[in-house]
Formats: structure tokens, C-alpha cells, sequence
């Protein structure tokens, strides 16, 4: 098994094309599995040398931005550095120095795993995928704490120089409880450059239930607070209607009525009669012990309708939204049993009263760039610029006030984070055009000129910088 330090894994997402365009997949590049080093997360800039290339001689622009890099392409920019280059939760791509840093053969594979093969027929290092992706992970090397701690210190820069000072960290798939170690270590160590609002994941109650009894409600300080439970509190939840037996209903009670007492819960769940089934845990739990205090929501929440709304405002809950939805994969569109249209329903939620928020979805997901969340929530277009979403778009004042008033507000923080005034922390962000005077179609090309967080300068572009 290779050292963490050798290993790279790259979320490749392609967000608009051509060379005048401002967001490539060096945008959203995903470092923090692997636990890399600062020298090595400055090795991800390899492959601009493969997006910054000009098309072939019979391929567009548009064909050259919809497709994966290639294994030779990828051995071109990077013959000694083993790459994972991954794109959502569809497809991974390794060069032939990742598959030699995994050993991995297609022997190794597991039965059934789709995968690419070459002109001979023979494996070419392309996995297919959600199942592909989960075992791509399972190759990875296990980084040690002071890898993952130098992994968290690089995205907490890059995520500086796009502008993020503060994040909800709401728990990702395959993240054990060893893993937040490194997020505590970073912190004690005064060195965080990201205020984190931190929700524990648990598969199951027995999971939970440790954390339930150990955490005061809102541990931490202004850097780093610990706040409660979510995106998951059980494996099943989350899932279509189908995978919510009784018995992961039950479990995901047990786990909401422990939180109750002092944890705030957010639950991860899409589909309409789904979220019914999650409300109706919530309100049993609410009507022993109201819960309006604890700032419960729900997360994605695409099925939402307006009934379910109310049922969420009488016990003051907020909304967590992403813009997934922007390059809703292949995956999340099986997943989710298609896309539904017009959703999330950003406009619906706001004009009902209910707090809301929206983002990213994580580092594979979505687009992590503050500015693409914006542009997507005021003009309704997807990446391709396809307009998917005409009824529920928002102003550029309410997006704005729900990426920063209503984050602070889910996380506990209003009364010192979301906007600039007196007796508020330093944190703000300085662009180089105005948000509210561009072109719509503009408002995603807006890039961070300084960043400063809790009053220091942690971002400052260079001249040459895009």
C-alpha cells in the first residue's frame, strides 16, 4: 500500500466550456480523502497543463468539456504522479501511475463493477459508477492524522481563495468519527482559516448515541462549534420511500428524541413521501419535547410541498438547499428517480416563511464556488446555461442574504456572522466587480480579490491569477 503523501484523488466537474469561461475542473478539485501535504495539494495543478489545452483536430470545445480525460492524456501531464480523476459520483479515471499506486488489476474488481476498456478490450483504469466510486476509496491509502491535518489546512486556503470564510459541516459519506480528529486538531492548534459548524453523521442510533450523550449543545468556540447531528442519522433515511422500514424509521427516533434535548438535527432526504416520513418523526419527537429552539432542517429536500412547509415552520425549522442540480449527474438522477423539475423550491421556501440556505452539497456534488451558487439561484440555468428552474429563482438580494444571514442563522451564529457592521466578526470578502450592477450571466465569472477572516487577510489574488 503507497504512502498517503503519494496519492492524489481529483473531483473533476466540468462547469461551462471554452477558454473564455471561468470555471474549469481545476475549480473543484477534492484533495481532503487522500490527506495531502501542501506540497502535494500544489500537484493537482498538473492538470492544467491537460484543460488549458486547445481541442483536438476533430473535437470542439463543448465536445472536449463533456467528456473524461483520457488515461494517456492523463499520463502526458502526469507520468510519475498517480491521479484519480473523478467526476461526481458517474465515473473516476485513473492515469497508470494511480493504478500501480493502488495495485489495482481488473481482477481485483468487484463483480458486476462497470468499467472502460481500450481498443484490445483490456481495463484502462476507468471505473463506473456510484459502487465504483465507494471502492476507488477503499484503494486509497490511510493517511495518518498529521496527513489529514495538513489535507484540511490546504482546503481550508484553496476554499479562502474562493471566497468561503465560513462552512456547515454537515457530515459526508464514509466520514468516521476518527476522521473529525483532524478538524479538532487544526483547531486547537489556533490554525483554521474556515469557521465550521459541525454536525456529526451516524449510520445507525448506536452510532449516535455516544455522541448524543458526550456533546453540550453547541460546544466550541466562534472558530469551530460543534452543533448536532446530520446529513444522516441513519443509513436508511435518507433513501427513497421504500428503503424507510419501520425499523430505520424507528432507529431514526431513537436518535432525533435523544438529540432533542440540546443537539440540533438535520436530516438529509429528497423525495416527497420520504420527507413526510422524517416530519412525522420530528413531530412525534416535537410534541413530547417541542424543538423549535434547536434549529432542526431539512437538507436537499427537492420533493418538498408546500404543506410540508408548514409542518416544518411550526416547528422552526429551516432549509438546506444545494445546487446539485446545476450538473445533476447521471447518478443522482437514478438515485433520485429523475430530476424533479423546477426544484429546489428556493422561491416556495422563502415567500412561506421558512429560514433558508443553500450550497454546495460537499466537494463531488456541486460547484463549491460561492459565485456559481448565486448565479444559479438568481437566473435558474444550469451549467450548459439551460434554464431548468424559472419558477423558483431568487433576487440577488435573497440569494445573497441565504448564502450568509441564513447560513449564520442555521448554524447559531447571526448575531456575529452574515453581515458587515459594528460588533460583528471581521470576515468579508472583496470582489473584483459588483455583484449587483453585472450582467446575470456574469455573476458566476465574479472572482474573490481578498478574503479576510476574523480580520486578517487570508486570500489576496495575485496579478496573474484568473
Amino acid at each position: 500500500m503507497p504512502h498517503a503523501a503519494q496519492t492524489v484523488t481529483v473531483v473533476s466537474v466540468r462547469h461551462r466550456g471554452g477558454p473564455s469561461q471561468a470555471f474549469t475542473a481545476v475549480d473543484d478539485i477534492e484533495c481532503l480523502t487522500s490527506g495531502l501535504s501542501r506540497k502535494n495539494w500544489q500537484k493537482i495543478m498538473i492538470l492544467d497543463r491537460y484543460l488549458d489545452r486547445e481541442p483536438g483536430p476533430l473535437e470542439t470545445w463543448a465536445e472536449l468539456v463533456a467528456r473524461m480525460p483520457t488515461r494517456a492524456e492523463l499520463d502526458e501531464v502526469a507520468p510519475n504522479h498517480p491521479l484519480n480523476v473523478q467526476s461526481q459520483y458517474d465515473v473516476a479515471q485513473l492515469n497508470s501511475a494511480g493504478l500501480r499506486a493502488f495495485d489495482l488489476r481488473e481482477a481485483d474488481l468487484p463483480a458486476g463493477l462497470q468499467v472502460g476498456r481500450d481498443a484490445r478490450g483490456e481495463f484502462n483504469g476507468e471505473v463506473q459508477g456510484f459502487d465504483g466510486m465507494r471502492f476507488i476509496e477503499t484503494r486509497l491509502p490511510r493517511p495518518t492524522l498529521v496527513d489529514k491535518v495538513e489535507g484540511l489546512r490546504g482546503l481550508m486556503a484553496h476554499l479562502n481563495s474562493i471566497g468561503i470564510t465560513s462552512v456547515i459541516e454537515a457530515g459526508g459519506g464514509g466520514v468516521t468519527s476518527e476522521d473529525y480528529q483532524a478538524l479538532f486538531e487544526l483547531w486547537r492548534q489556533g490554525e483554521t482559516t474556515v469557521r465550521v459548524a459541525v454536525r456529526y453523521q451516524t449510520p445507525d442510533h448506536g452510532t449516535a448515541l455516544p455522541w448524543i450523550i458526550a456533546t453540550p449543545g453547541r460546544l466550541g468556540d466562534e472558530w469551530m462549534r460543534i452543533l448536532g447531528l446530520g446529513e444522516h442519522l441513519n443509513s436508511g433515511i435518507g433513501g427513497t420511500f421504500e428503503q424507510q422500514t419501520v425499523e430505520v424509521l424507528e432507529d431514526f427516533h431513537a436518535s432525533v428524541q435523544g438529540a432533542a434535548a440540546r443537539l440540533s438535527v438535520h436530516q438529509h432526504v429528497v423525495e416527497t413521501k420520504a420527507v413526510a416520513n422524517v416530519l412525522d418523526v420530528m413531530e412525534r419527537v416535537h410534541q413530547a419535547a417541542p424543538v423549535n429552539g434547536l434549529r432542526f432542517a431539512i437538507v436537499h429536500g427537492e420533493g418538498l410541498n408546500r404543506e410540508q412547509l408548514e409542518r416544518m415552520k411550526r416547528m422552526g425549522m429551516g432549509f438546506a438547499g444545494d445546487v446539485r442540480w446545476m450538473i445533476f449527474s447521471s447518478a443522482h438522477r437514478n438515485a433520485n428517480r429523475g430530476f424533479i423539475p423546477d426544484s429546489p423550491p428556493f422561491r416556495t421556501v422563502l415567500d412561506m416563511g421558512v429560514p433558508l440556505t443553500f450550497g454546495s452539497d460537499g466537494l463531488i456534488a456541486g460547484p463549491i464556488q460561492p459565485m456559481m451558487w448565486l448565479y444559479s439561484a438568481v437566473t435558474g440555468r444550469n451549467w450548459l446555461g439551460e434554464l431548468i428552474r424559472p419558477i423558483q429563482r431568487l433576487t440577488r438580494e435573497e440569494a445573497l442574504f441565504a448564502v450568509t444571514r441564513g447560513a449564520a442563522w442555521l448554524s447559531f451564529d447571526e448575531h456575529w456572522k452574515g453581515a458587515i457592521r459594528p460588533g460583528m466578526l471581521g470576515d468579508l470578502v472583496v470582489l473584483d466587480r459588483d455583484y449587483f450592477a453585472v450582467p446575470e450571466e456574469e455573476i458566476a465569472e465574479i472572482r474573490p480579490v481578498i478574503t479576510v477572516v476574523g480580520g486578517r487577510v487570508v486570500y489576496e489574488a495575485e496579478a496573474s491569477d484568473p
